[in-house]
Parts: structure tokens; sequence; C-alpha cells
């Protein structure tokens, strides 16, 4: 929140004394954050995705995170609490780190992820520049301001339109190379390598993800000794987002940010650390490959006869016997830029913040128009705006109640068959780890006002609309005593997110799409889907839109990036 303040001159001279004093008293250790930013569970949101219900007050996941660590990026050390950091290690893995940002933004540039210092500074002066701070602050604030507060976006939609343009005009050139070439289906595979990466590291699995991580990147992670002391598991997926897209010479490059939170335990002393972290991955192949088909994306199988991951050490798949070499044949991790890892936090209950950027402008993505026609080409429908009024009315409201519903009930297994396994499985560890402490947030009273079109993603194989939603609801957290220790029963909060459906590209609207209560394969009642999204009467996977739309991503309004 930005406040717009005329001050008189004798509050300059304040200001310029308390700059001074600062200068020559405030001497303790510095702090400097790679990426300049805080990452998503930091409680200003940063972009994240898969919101944690409206607890976080505004933000995407609002972990409140702390201790952050000093030493890089990648594992080592015994202890987090180490100077050398529970990641340790180095910030950049894989290529040089003298080959450049692997980000457009200039807000991504590459820096040392963090610079310690340590200076000697007494008790006594911590606590006179204590007393002066407030008064001064007092003195600068009182009676200051004048004007309407204005929030400020992150980047401004100018901004935000080139960098989005340019991305999806080499999109457009990577699908005029690669006819297969799915979003939907790059983010699934990045996703399933981002987690066995991490699972498998430090075990003798490792060496099933040979022909997905390039060969510097696989003998750095088998050689180290510190990974095999540790085992990483509960990981959770917060964010998977193309940032850029490199190249068009030998190689096809794409850049992919992560923000995750994981538990890092060490095998000796039993020590358990939870992590949140940011994360840059660069994902290259031989140019001209065509994507494999949906199945080979979302499962770990060889490349080349695409039977379940088995590989010697050399490469060799134990079913065809044939040496795949990484990045052949399918996307392989090329480099890994740790951004930000800190210890996990969860936010206090009672803390909740105004709403941020309910009050930007709808971002809109240039051409909308041109696809929403391209859309209702493709389906055969009549015009836009009929399809979008039901679209509205039988998809977005009643999902948006159903899951809300189902969250504020604790109940979220209930909206199993309506949300991608991303969402499910980061929606649900907030559950639990609400649940771990005793709260519930609860959500009443929910009124949608208004639902915007904001973005349209058309493939071979997936049909993708963002939409935005504003709503209004009475939105607190009680404990196990049921007392209120956070929101508003009395005072509703208006707010504004915006959801990603996706569907089976082809898919026509079948009699019971819409019926929350039925699985859309079968119509049995939705009452048996497992964890996995399975249908238990009919066996069908039903959460990856082959037979209806289902809700993907969650995007805070103020993190919303297009």
């Amino acid at each position: 929140m930005k406040m717009f303040q005329r001050f008189r001159p004798s509050r300059w001279l304040c200001l310029a004394f308390l700059v001074f004093l600062s200068s020559l008293l405030l001497t303790t250790e510095s702090l400097a954050r790679m990426g300049g930013g805080h990452s998503y569970s930091g409680g200003s949101s940063s972009g994240s995705s898969s919101g944690s219900g409206r607890s976080s007050g505004g933000g995407s996941w609002g972990g409140g995170g702390s201790s952050s660590s000093r030493g890089g990026s990648w594992g080592g050390g015994s202890s987090n609490r180490s100077s050398g950091g529970g990641w340790g290690g180095a910030s950049t893995y894989g290529r040089s780190s003298g080959s450049g940002s692997l980000y457009t933004n200039p807000n991504y540039n590459s820096h040392p992820v963090y610079s310690y210092e340590e200076h000697s500074t007494t008790f006594i002066e911590i606590v006179f520049l204590i007393l002066v701070i407030y008064i001064l602050l007092r003195l600068l604030t009182q009676g200051s301001y004048s004007g309407k507060s204005t929030t400020i976006r992150a980047k401004q939609p100018e901004i935000l339109d080139k960098l989005n343009l340019s991305l999806d005009n080499k999109i457009l050139t990577l699908k005029q190379n690669d006819p297969n070439f799915s979003k939907v289906l790059l983010i699934d595979f990045v996703c399933l390598i981002y987690h066995k990466f991490y699972s498998f590291r430090g075990s003798e699995q490792f060496r099933l993800l040979s022909p997905f991580v390039s060969k510097i990147i696989y003998d750095q992670t088998i050689s180290n000794v510190f990974y095999r002391q540790q085992r990483i598991h509960n990981i959770v997926i917060g964010k998977a987002k193309i940032i850029n897209i490199l190249g068009w010479g030998r190689t096809d490059d794409i850049v992919i940010e992560f923000e995750s939170n994981l538990t890092l335990q060490y095998l000796k002393t039993k020590e358990k650390v939870r992590l949140i972290n940011r994360e840059a991955w660069l994902f290259g192949r031989r140019t001209g490959l065509i994507s494999p088909q949906p199945e080979q994306m979302r499962t770990l199988s060889c490349p080349s006869c695409g039977a379940p991951a088995d590989f010697t050490d050399a490469g060799e798949c134990k079913y065809c016997h044939s040496f795949v070499q990484a990045g052949e044949q399918q996307w392989q991790v090329v480099k890994i830029d740790i951004i930000d890892s800190q210890q996990f936090q969860t936010e206090d209950p009672g803390g909740y913040v105004e709403e941020v950027g309910t009050n930007f402008p709808t971002y809109v993505q240039t051409g909308l128009e041109i696809h929403a026609s391209e859309f209702i080409r493709q389906h055969g429908l009549g015009d836009w705006k009929s399809f979008f009024i039901e679209f509205g009315e039988q998809v977005v409201k009643p999902y948006f109640l159903a899951t809300y519903s189902a969250w504020s009930k604790g109940e979220w297994s209930k909206a199993r068959h309506l949300v991608s396994d991303r969402l499910y499985e980061s929606n649900g560890f907030w559950m639990d780890e609400y649940a771990r402490l005793g709260w519930r947030n609860i959500l009443e009273n929910i009124s949608i006002q208004k639902i915007e079109i904001s973005r349209i993603d058309l493939d071979k194989f997936y049909d993708s609309l963002t939409v935005r939603v504003f709503a209004s609801c009475l939105d607190y957290t009680i404990d196990n005593q049921s007392k209120v220790i956070g929101g508003s029963i009395k005072k509703p909060r208006h707010f504004s997110e915006y959801w990603t459906f996706i569907r089976t590209a082809g898919v026509k609207k079948i009699d019971n799409e819409y019926d929350l209560k039925s699985c859309p394969s079968c119509g049995a009642p939705a009452d048996k889907v497992g964890q996995t999204g399975i249908c238990e009467y009919c066996g069908s996977k039903i959460t990856e839109g082959q037979f209806s739309w289902v809700l993907a991503v969650i995007t805070q309004d103020e993190a919303y990036e297009g």
C-alpha cells in the first residue's frame, strides 16, 4: 500500500536526522536476498499459484517464512542452522553461472544468494535507536497524509504486455515446429521431473532420471556425498510457470520458475526442516523434436519405447535396450538456479491484512478476441458471449462455491474431482497444516459479483480458460475451541482471484458434465475419487480434463501476470 504524503520542512529535517543516525548506529547484519523479492510463502504474495483459501490475506500461500538459508542453494552441511545453510552449496547447478540470467525480466538478474556481514552493536545503542526511530516516525506520520491511498502493481500492464506477447510469439513458433507442444502437458512434465529429482536425490533411484537431466547435473548429483545423508519428501509445488524461451539454434530451451515447499531430513540426526523454495530451471532438448503423446508427458517412461523408466547407470533402457541420451528425445534439465530458500513457518492467523490488488484492472491477454473466435470456431459454437455466460453460470460459479465449501468445512476430498492434482495437493498441504495447529479457516456468505475472461490458450491437446472472479465473503479463522483468532465474523471481505480451467481439446458438452456430484466419465456418485483422481467405480482418471473442465490454478489478483 503506497501512501502519498506531504511533509512539512520540519519533517524533512527529522527524516534527514533519522537517516544520519541510522547510518551511525544501525550496523547490524545485512541480509540481501537473491532476486530482490519475497517468495510465495512470505506473507506478501509474489506471483504464486494455488492459493490457500482466503486465509493468506491476499497472498497466494501465506507462509510467512523465516530463517533464510545463508550459504546458498543446494544441499550440504549437517544442519540448516549452520552458516552453510541446510540447503547449502552453490546457487547455480548445471551450466556455469557465467552463462547469464535465465530471465528477461531485469528483476530476476542473478546475484549472490546471500551476503552476510556481522558487526558489533551494543544493547544500549539499539534501545536508544529504537526510541529515536519511534519518536521520529510519529512526527513524520502525524497528520501528514493527504489524498487517497493507491495500490501499485509490481509490473505495469504495458510491461507485462510486452513480456507476455514476446513469450506467446515464441510459443507460437515452437508450436509451428512441434505441433504436439502443449503448455499444460509441459507443466505436467516439468513438475513430474522436479518432484522425482528431489525425491530420488541421494538414492539409487536417481539413475531413473538419467534421460531427463544433463550429464553435468547427473554426475554432480550422484557424486555429492551430502545428498546421501539427506532425504527430501512431502514436496508441494505451488507454482510452475514458463518464464522465457531461449535459443532456436541447435536446442530448444525453456525456463520454468518453481515455487515449492518440501521437507529436508538428515538421516544421521533424524532432524527435519520444512523449506520454501523459489527456483529457476532451464529445460532443453534437441531442435526439431516432436513432443510425445500426453501419456508419456505425465509418466516417467523411456522416451524411446514408452515403457516405465528403468535404466542402467549408462542410460540403457532395460526394456528396449536403447541408450537414451538426455535431451535427444525428450526435455532434459540443463541448469538449476535456487533464487531463494527459507525455513517455513505458518503465519499468524490473526495477522489479516487488507486485500491488495482487488482494485487493479483485469489483466487481459493481447489478442483475446482472436483467441475467443478461434475457440468458438473449433467447438462449433454460436457466439462467444452466449458461451461465456453459460460457462460462468454452469462451471465457474458452481466450482467456486463447491471448492470453497469443501475448504471451509475441512473436507477438501469432496473437491477432488473438480481440481487438478497439483492444486489438490497444494491446498491439501495447507489444510493439513491448519489441522495440525487446531485451526480452521471459514468462508461464509460467499457472493460472486462478477466474472471476466482474462486469457485463452488453445493447443492440439488442451483448451485453457483463465477468468477473474470478483467475490465477497465472511472470512475468519477459528481454533479448536471455536474461538475466532483471525478475520471477522461480521465484516465481509471483498477480493478477486484468477482461476484457470483446463479441458481436453475437442470435448463436447455431455449431459452430466456440470453435475458436480457425479463422475463425468461413468455418472456414478463422485464420492469415491481417490487421492490420485481416479474414480473407483469406473477406474477413469477424471482430474486431467478428459471428460469435463478441471480447475488447475488459482492465482491472487496482485500476483497475476498473465
